[in-house]
């Protein structure tokens, strides 16, 4: 009965330490899986980080962009507005020229209707 008894806690102390080799084997395991996931946590961070800032960069650059184009486009206006200004006073001047120069024309059109009447 001592060697079963024996035999028996060999048994129990094996498998004991069986369990306990695969346990600290998940352990190992587990830990590597935690370590390969941190890495990549830490690498996706990096790239979030500086995708984040090239982004901001980005935004800063169109933002100047923007506002470089809406002074120009700005300075466009008032430019265009001048010009508008400019021509229509030049064809004010016209059109008083034009219409001095028909009333001269027409007024000696009367004088030569009325000499030729009178003669």
């Amino acid at each position: 009965m001592e060697i079963e008894a024996v035999s028996n806690l060999r048994r129990q102390l094996k498998e004991a330490e069986d369990e306990r080799r695969k346990a600290a084997q998940y352990g190992l395991h587990i830990l590597e899986q935690q370590n390969e996931m941190q890495n990549q946590l830490d690498q996706l961070r990096s790239e979030l980080s500086t995708k984040t800032e090239k982004f901001e960069q980005d935004k800063y650059s169109l933002q100047r962009e923007v506002e470089l184009k809406n002074r120009m486009l700005e300075s466009l206006s008032f430019e265009c507005d001048a010009l508008k200004q400019q021509q229509n006073m030049q064809l004010d001047k016209q059109r008083e020229q034009l219409e001095r120069i028909h009333g001269q024309e027409i007024s000696q059109l009367k004088d030569k209707v009325w000499d030729a009447m009178n003669c």
